[in-house]
């Protein structure tokens, strides 16, 4: 299981404070576990989209 899915899981189903949560995955912010955990909570993906570019980032040639 990642650290991203195992800290969610924690957070949500078993009620772990986020210091705990930290330590247990080798976090060192408490903010990036919030923002999976929220993540998670709306539906969305976990994937990386760092350094992707997309149709809206790209300029047409015509």
């Amino acid at each position: 299981m990642s650290a991203k899915k195992e800290a969610v899981r924690l957070r949500v189903k078993e009620g772990w404070a986020y210091s705990s949560i930290m330590k247990k995955v080798g976090m060192k912010s408490e903010s990036q576990i919030i923002t999976w955990v929220r993540k998670s909570q709306n539906g969305e993906s976990f994937e990386d989209y760092r350094g992707r570019w997309t149709k809206k980032h790209c300029s047409s040639a015509e």
